[in-house]
């Protein structure tokens, strides 16, 4: 009830912040919870609507979290550390109803308002649900280190325009659903990493952008790399600038859909390989010169 407490440092000694520890400091705009913190009890930060800004670990226990950040319904801006594990789930243990998981986040109450999120370099996960519904959200920032972005981690973030995806991924899942804005999708490596990656109908970025950039260049020719052995589904779903596909005999595999919709593809050439996936090029509609060899 501290309600004229603007400024909070907490040392990096604190492991746990208690029951309404700092319940109704309706001034606090911004608060930073240090990595050393595993566990953040019940109404630790009930009725804080002044907050703006949230740093906190993403391995910190949250307890009853529905009221632990209850009422922090202006936060705008978060930034996730590594903290001492991987990102905790936010499920309700008592509902396995996909759509009331993310009520559990310390930012649930804020989803109309928050506008970045930072995740930091060691973060090597993102929950199930983390972000669904952040209707404003215009700036995701993924730091290095990652490799898992959960089911409808950033689902339905309409305002999402451009993602950058750092090398290391391998599973998006159903990470992008519903983020019918995106255009542009920025992967730090190259397409010995993006070929990796688990995608699925639906929320494979490019279901909804048109560019894809590896390591900031647009991707106009695909050149799969010889260690490559198999393309994963959907893959290159959509790429409306590549005009070029050249797929080594090293290539064994070629997902489903995996160039499906690359509207100005005009050249193919690849080997015959032992499984070819549904609609690997449907929709290319201007393609001139296709090469099958055999090995």
């Amino acid at each position: 009830g501290c309600t004229s407490l603007t400024n909070v440092k907490i040392g990096d000694s604190v492991t746990s912040i208690g029951n309404s520890a700092f319940d109704n400091c309706t001034g606090i705009e911004s608060i930073t919870i240090p990595n050393s913190v595993t566990a953040i009890e019940d109404r630790a930060f009930f009725g804080c609507e002044g907050l703006k800004e949230l740093t906190m670990p993403v391995s910190a226990k949250i307890y009853n979290s529905e009221k632990t950040f209850k009422g922090c319904v202006n936060i705008e801006r978060i930034t996730l550390t590594k903290g001492t594990g991987v990102m905790q789930g936010f499920t309700d243990d008592y509902n396995s109803d996909y759509s009331t998981y993310y009520q559990y986040t310390p930012w649930y109450l804020s989803r109309y308002k928050i506008k970045e999120i930072i995740f930091e370099d060691g973060i090597t996960n993102i929950s199930d649900f983390a972000f669904y519904g952040c209707d404003r959200l215009t700036s995701i920032t993924l730091g290095d280190g990652l490799t898992t972005i959960g089911s409808y981690a950033f689902g339905t973030c309409t305002k999402l325009a451009d993602i950058s995806i750092p090398d290391g991924v391998t599973d998006i899942s159903n990470a992008f659903y519903g983020c019918t804005s995106l255009a542009d999708v920025y992967y730090r490596g190259d397409a010995s990493g993006w070929c990796k990656i688990n995608f699925a109908y639906l929320s494979t970025p490019m279901y909804y952008a048109d560019h894809l950039y590896f390591n900031g260049n647009l991707v106009t020719k695909v050149n799969i790399p010889n260690s490559i052995t198999s393309i994963n589904p959907y893959a290159f779903y959509g790429c409306i600038d590549i005009t070029s596909i050249t797929i080594p005999d090293s290539v064994t595999s070629i997902g489903s859909s995996a160039f499906y919709n690359c509207t100005n593809l005009k050249s193919a050439k690849f080997t015959i390989v032992n499984n070819f996936g549904f609609a690997i090029l449907q929709g290319c509609n201007t393609l001139q010169d296709l090469t099958i060899t055999k090995t």
